[in-house]
């Protein structure tokens, strides 16, 4: 029995079914990649994923156009911490897309490419309960189709 009177076997149970396994390194499957705009004129492309170890759950990566040098200056003189940990991860995207993949920019992903990535969960706007997003793309030889690790990013 647990201390609140109810069989221990409970507690295992939902402890387990608690666990988001979106979360961690995981594989995906490309299902489609779409060309967009931002508010402000803006390109942007999402990468859309489905996570077959997840119940064929939906992630997304979105991606902007890397900044120049002198916009990276700019975001940087500005300050606002949350535009520069955006753009960091940005950068830190196409990085490990072409570093793992040897794919330049997201609009060269293929429909149907396996990949494989590591994800977090972002703060939901205004104590919501937040999105799933990919943080880095890693080397397709991870192992299994699950998360590796239950800690977010």
């Amino acid at each position: 029995m647990s201390d609140d009177g109810y069989p221990a076997s409970w507690d295992g149970f939902i402890a387990e079914a608690e666990k988001d396994d979106r979360i961690g390194e995981v594989n995906g499957i490309v299902t489609e990649v779409r060309n967009e705009t931002w508010p402000d004129g803006r390109a942007r492309y999402k990468v859309i994923f489905v996570l077959p170890a997840s119940g064929n759950s939906k992630v997304d990566a979105t991606f902007s156009d890397p900044p120049s040098d002198s916009e990276l200056a700019a975001v940087k003189a500005a300050g606002d911490r949350r535009i520069i940990r955006g753009t960091s991860l940005g950068l830190q995207l196409h990085r490990s897309l072409r570093q793992h993949y040897g794919i330049g920019h997201p609009k060269d992903i293929q429909v149907g490419a396996s990949m494989r990535f590591k994800t977090y969960k972002d703060k939901g706007k205004d104590g919501g309960a937040g999105f799933v997003r990919v943080a880095a793309f890693l080397p397709k030889s991870g192992g299994s189709d699950g998360p590796t690790s239950g800690v977010g990013f």
